[in-house]
């Protein structure tokens, strides 16, 4: 990675995203167009990089990363965005009982069908960055991943969520960075899927239905059906998560060997020594089975 001695060309990377010049530029860009918002009514404040060059290059230069740097301001200025349109104050827009809060509570029960009306409940706790977040079953999670990739019809939610997984598809740098596994993943796909990663080794994937997915789901007429794909590594080991869903997706036939391909160095992690001499490789070993199936 190389870093250029000016503040404004700083990468910062976290676990969660990478956050580049481009990214901060939007999300500035986002903020200026909502009347009376400051970068200080964020309140998700800003973070190291994990890159240590990174870390190096700001400590030389006296640079503090403040909100607009967090990986997650644009979804915040998102949130404020919505609570200017509903008319309610931006002060406490990150407590779950916000009315800004209650909407994304709503429409998070209702995309994994639970909640009130839905089933079981969701829990809800408060995330790193300072907001209100999810706990639901992988199960679940998916049918929220599938929701983007299906093709839109009359019904609005599918048309919004659908726009969502256009803008991604077709914006995979805005997602995460750089060469990083959001990126690269939508890039190598081209369009037939979205993924992105969340916190703590858990990812999320949209699929758009094609052939490869009725051969999965079996019904869905030609073309099958979109698919939802969620995994979680309990350690949370984020190098080994990206494997384990090359792995899963390779298994499943989604893909093929060109695009399997340019996504090898995510699913085949060498391990180097001192001299950057390959001494392994990370194998996986398990295998996908249907929830049915005998195991």
């Amino acid at each position: 990675m190389t870093v250029s001695a000016r503040t404004e060309d700083y990468i910062v990377t976290d676990r969660g995203g990478i956050v580049e010049n481009r990214h901060i530029a939007r999300s500035r860009s986002m903020l200026a167009r909502v009347p009376g918002l400051r970068e200080s009514d964020l309140r998700c404040g800003g973070h190291p990089a994990i890159s240590d060059e990174v870390n190096r290059a700001w400590i030389r230069s006296g640079f503090t990363p403040t909100g607009i740097c967090n990986n997650r301001s644009a979804k915040r200025v998102g949130m404020l965005a919505g609570a200017a349109v509903l008319g309610v104050p931006f002060v406490g827009y990150e407590r779950l009982d916000h009315p800004m809060q209650v909407r994304v509570k709503q429409a998070t029960e209702d995309l994994a069908g639970l909640g009130p009306g839905g089933g079981d409940c969701i829990a809800w706790g408060v995330d790193g960055c300072n907001l209100p977040a999810p706990a639901m079953p992988l199960r679940d999670l998916a049918r929220t991943c599938s929701s983007g990739a299906k093709v839109p019809n009359k019904e609005e939610r599918t048309r919004r969520m659908a726009r969502i997984f256009h803008v991604m598809s077709n914006h995979p740098d805005l997602v995460n960075g750089e060469g990083r596994f959001c990126t690269s993943f939508m890039q190598a796909y081209g369009g037939g899927l979205i993924g992105k990663l969340g916190a703590d080794g858990c990812y999320g994937v949209g699929i758009r239905a094609s052939q490869q997915t009725r051969r999965i789901s079996g019904d869905g007429g030609s073309e099958g059906q979109a698919l939802g794909l969620t995994v979680k590594v309990e350690d949370g080991s984020i190098e080994i998560l990206y494997v384990a869903i090359m792995e899963i997706l390779k298994q499943l036939g989604i893909g093929d060997p060109g695009i399997w391909g340019k996504l090898s160095h995510f699913h085949h992690v060498e391990r180097k020594n001192t001299m950057n001499a390959v001494m392994g490789q990370v194998t996986p070993v398990f295998e996908v089975h249907p929830v049915d199936a005998a195991i």
